[in-house]
């Protein structure tokens, strides 16, 4: 076993051991909240619901803010397959609902958790949660383009995404958001089992639409952009149309022709507008 990977299997049990001992210490609180001063025991589980309510959001984002920053079309390509199915499925489950008389007035959000994507309230399914399907969408991407590689994250990668949804599911449950949405088939389960399906699926076709091509390799991204890099003439100034402009009386190099060495160029000097190369060889 090579450095590297002991090393990416050590982050990923530190990861989980991580997230393990604040279970523990939020369980030990728990217990012993009567001998806790008012507040205190609050902390872990307002740390867990802060979790829950913004790493859905945030995966969304990522994808957004990565290209941007990096000036490029690449990291975007699952947060677009995201909110397009959102808005797609939403669209279409709420017809249906329609359809079958269901009641699609708006439902109380004002709780600590939220129930399904800030700003995307509008398009959200009557049926399941599109958060749940958002967040597999992008981690299973993700994931497939791990697998697709070799690459040696893609361990701590499925732990990641594993804990975020298993922590949406679980404060999805205990907020209360199931009594927003209606079962399929008269079945709750299908109400957190039908967004993770569709999400691997739409992940999985997501990354199969980029034909494996590098470019859109997300974890294979350039230490710099190329839109980002400027070339510099030699005396530090910027190249006008592609050509570094004359300086110091200066004129224009071209390369020798005919015979010779290719690589071998003449600089010509100009002075007041005449020929000077003569002069200075003689």
């Amino acid at each position: 076993m090579g450095d590297e990977e002991k090393g990416e299997i050590e982050g990923a049990f530190m990861t989980l051991g991580g997230i393990v001992a604040l279970g523990a210490i939020g369980f030990l609180l728990y217990r012993n909240r009567e001998n806790i001063p008012s507040g205190i025991g609050q902390i872990p589980i307002g740390m867990l619901t802060f979790i829950a309510n913004v790493m859905p959001f945030a995966m969304l984002l990522y994808g957004f803010s990565g290209d941007i920053i990096n000036q490029e079309f690449r990291l975007s390509i699952p947060s677009i397959a995201a909110v397009g199915s959102v808005f797609v499925f939403g669209i279409i489950t709420q017809l249906i609902a329609k359809s079958n008389g269901t009641d699609l007035s708006a439902q109380d959000s004002t709780g600590t958790l939220w129930c399904t994507i800030p700003g995307l309230e509008s398009a959200e399914s009557p049926y399941f949660p599109t958060a749940v399907m958002s967040t597999c969408i992008v981690a299973f991407y993700y994931l497939c383009w791990a697998w697709s590689t070799g690459s040696k994250s893609s361990n701590i990668l499925l732990a990641t995404f594993g804990t975020i949804l298993a922590l949406q599911v679980v404060t999805f449950g205990f907020g209360e958001c199931f009594a927003s949405y209606q079962a399929p088939y008269g079945s709750s389960l299908l109400i957190i089992l039908m967004p993770i399906l569709l999400g691997a699926a739409i992940g999985s076709i997501s990354f199969a639409a980029t034909g494996q091509q590098s470019r859109y390799n997300p974890f294979n991204i350039p230490l710099s952009s190329p839109s980002a890099a400027i070339p510099t003439c030699p005396n530090g100034g910027s190249p006008l149309n592609g050509v570094c402009p004359n300086t110091g009386g200066s004129g224009h190099s071209q390369q020798v022709q005919g015979g010779g060495d290719e690589n071998t160029f003449v600089a010509e000097l100009y002075k007041n507008g005449q020929l000077v190369t003569d002069s200075i060889s003689s």
